[in-house]
């Protein structure tokens, strides 16, 4: 065994093992899935999809349910990467594995440069123990790469990408801590001013990332304060540490000239005393969850049955009942106050451990709810608070080896105590690994990760409702309908779950019942058009085919007009006659106005405002070339034009026009000695992908 713990001092050695089961525990994440906002960053976000959009991106561009964040640099990590992956979830698991290792490393170095710093005559004793000072560094480290709750950071690829940010967080401190060493060397001096620029430039690099890495001129302050060689009061301390300081005031500076505001949502129950009511015990849960890592969710209740992730209908009753009398709330304070007040009271005694509990909770202030930031609660806030955990858990079990054990008034032999702390490390270190193997495959796709929110809370709204979207994606209606149904028993006028029941419905062939949900949203909110248009074009819905209603999702419904076009468009989809004036008369203001029109054609408008103008005309004796230089008609600024491939279609041609902010496609398309005249506009919109559906199915048929 003591030949073990030996080979275990070795740098290298410690170095491979930290890498290789790091990668191991994360290795059954590569296969997962893009899911939740992934979705909407990687295949609705269509600005980094080209660095055309790299001004954009800088200014704060996200995707529209995504607003008021400003993480640019986050944004040219998403463009560089959708060059590399595109939206393949492969490529962004792997490097999310990847930057984890980094920050993992990173840990290593750091703890390592303390312990450093610390067999330097002069620097705070930090109490540690001789033999265990070589194993601090690994075992922190190991404790960072292995836990579980730093799943969600890595299986979610939303939330890795903004891990570069905490990359260049650890990077800068790590720098700082090196910078510091060479300080007091004179022959150093200028590998002194590279490292600590270096450091600098990682913090801004940091801020302009991910704003949970604000807090690193703090930590500073704290490391000096606790483990460090400068007095905070002294002059070059401050100028030292200033431009980092400088740097967050410049981020947040600039953040609020770009989206005009600080926070991005009110306070839970919108009072500032009811929100810390319930975060102090959110911390204490923080605390639970990385003693003991069960019971993990994406979705976490912050009070009752209140979620971390909450939307409008769910109610505020549980969070506005809270008062500070309650026992967990004077619990919860006790906890936070209690480990606060020893670290301070302990901070010359214990620096190592006040230091880590300090970092704690100093690393948590930027989602402790003083400024409202959307989510009150999520196991990704703790990636970087946990690393103030695991160098407390690393230190006791390393100071565990100058204990004097004894039972029965007969001491535990040197080398069986050892044995014995190994023993704990390794069960501990397996553990970890073992739930985040396990924790992995809750990641695995959209159905299974909110299976697990509902498995942990039944009612979950926004669990039930997006459970309820993709099993029907999959063409599970049964399973989509019962998870709709638990949202709007306890939310009725979920007024977007009852939508989607109807559709359902709809789906099966059940029309009253749809028509039911459809007329009670009216009933509430007269202007949703989808429910409206739906109910226009029942007969449409009523007619169309069975099997392919129930492999349709958009509810695709057939239409034939009089001279035999056929073509499939959205029932949500409004329908209309494209009108044109055929005379006109002229007023006494000098303007004509129509007195007549006729319908020349189809219209067709989503929700979102993607309009489709469909006109059909005869060939006659020209072909399709003639047919196309013919063409007067214009519709703002000739971009682009070329041949097209369109099914069904002999022959397709293509004009992009550019006019007042607006991109038209003019779409010509020749079928048997017919043309049909398709304008689609704007754009760029999310109803495209439908459009080129119904391109897809457009047919002639003789009349």
């Amino acid at each position: 065994m003591s030949n073990l713990f030996k080979s275990l001092k070795d740098t290298k050695i410690q170095l491979l093992i930290i890498l290789a089961l790091t990668f191991l525990v994360y290795a059954n994440s590569l296969p997962n899935k893009l899911l939740w906002d992934d979705h909407l960053f990687l295949e609705q976000w269509p600005q980094v999809q080209s660095f055309k959009n790299l001004g954009e991106v800088l200014k704060g561009s996200a995707p529209p349910s995504q607003g008021k964040i400003y993480r640019p640099l986050r944004g040219v990590f998403y463009m560089i990467d959708y060059r590399l992956f595109g939206a393949n979830p492969f490529g962004y698991r792997v490097q999310a594995v990847l930057i984890h290792l980094i920050s993992t490393l990173l840990v290593y170095f750091i703890v390592r440069e303390i312990l450093t710093k610390h067999f330097t005559p002069g620097v705070k004793n930090l109490r540690l123990h001789p033999r265990g000072g070589g194993y601090l560094p690994f075992i922190t480290a190991l404790l960072f790469g292995l836990h579980p709750i730093h799943t969600e950071t890595i299986d979610y690829i939303s939330t890795s990408m903004e891990s570069f940010g905490t990359v260049f967080f650890f990077l800068s401190f790590w720098l700082y801590l090196l910078a510091q060493k060479y300080t007091l060397k004179v022959q150093n001096r200028s590998e002194n001013a590279w490292l600590y620029l270096a450091s600098v430039t990682s913090a801004a690099l940091a801020f302009f990332t991910y704003e949970m890495t604000l807090t690193l001129p703090i930590l500073i302050v704290l490391y000096e304060l606790t483990l460090g060689q400068f007095q905070i009061s002294n002059f070059k301390f401050l100028i030292k540490i200033l431009p980092y300081f400088v740097a967050a005031i410049i981020f947040v500076v600039i953040r609020f000239s770009v989206l005009g505001l600080i926070s991005r949502t009110d306070y839970l129950g919108y009072s500032f005393y009811l929100t810390q009511l319930t975060m102090v015990k959110v911390f204490v849960r923080y605390i639970g969850l990385l003693l003991f890592p069960i019971n993990q969710t994406a979705i976490h209740n912050l009070v009752g049955d209140f979620p971390s992730s909450m939307i409008p209908y769910d109610k505020l009753e549980p969070v506005l009942n809270q008062t500070i009398f309650d026992k967990d709330v004077l619990l919860a304070i006790s906890v936070v106050l209690g480990l606060i007040l020893a670290a301070v009271k302990y901070i010359r005694k214990y620096p190592i451990v006040s230091f880590s509990i300090l970092w704690f909770f100093i690393s948590l202030l930027p989602v402790s709810y003083i400024i409202p930031h959307g989510g009150a609660m999520a196991e990704k806030y703790l990636y970087i608070p946990s690393f103030g955990f695991v160098l407390i858990i690393g230190f006791l079990i390393v100071q565990s080896a100058k204990l004097k054990v004894q039972n029965y008034n007969l001491k535990l032999k040197s080398s069986k105590f050892y044995t014995i702390v190994f023993t704990f490390t390794l069960l501990l270190l397996i553990s970890y690994s073992v739930l985040t193997i396990q924790r992995n495959t809750v990641w695995k796709d959209d159905i299974s990760l909110f299976s697990d929110v509902v498995k942990k809370s039944p009612e979950n709204l926004l669990a039930n409702y997006n459970l309820g979207i993709w099993f029907g994606n999959f063409n599970k209606l049964e399973e989509a309908a019962a998870h709709y149904q638990i949202a709007i028993d306890k939310a009725p006028d979920f007024l977007e779950a009852r939508y989607n029941l109807g559709n359902i419905y709809a789906r099966v062939a059940q029309f009253e019942n749809a028509t039911a949900q459809y007329t009670y949203i009216l009933n509430i909110n007269p202007g949703h058009k989808q429910s409206q248009n739906i109910l226009n074009n029942m007969v449409l819905l009523k007619t169309a085919s069975p099997s392919a209603l129930l492999n349709s999702p958009n509810l695709m419904v057939g239409f034939t007009t009089k001279n035999g076009l056929q073509f499939s468009f959205p029932a949500f989809w409004s329908k209309g006659e494209l009108r044109k004036a055929v005379s006109e008369k002229e007023t006494k203001t000098g303007k004509t106005t129509p007195v007549s029109d006729e319908a020349v054609g189809t219209s067709l408008e989503s929700p979102d405002g993607f309009k489709i103008q469909i006109i059909e005309d005869s060939l006659g004796k020209k072909n399709m070339e003639e047919y196309i230089n013919g063409q007067k008609e214009t519709h703002g600024k000739l971009v682009n034009q070329g041949l097209a491939q369109i099914p069904n279609a002999e022959g397709a041609f293509v004009k992009v026009w550019e006019g007042d902010g607006v991109t038209k496609l003019q779409f010509f398309l020749f079928i048997k000695k017919k043309v049909i005249q398709i304008i689609a506009y704007p754009a760029g919109l999310p109803s495209m992908p439908i459009f080129d559906a119904f391109l897809g199915s457009l047919k002639l048929h003789d009349t």
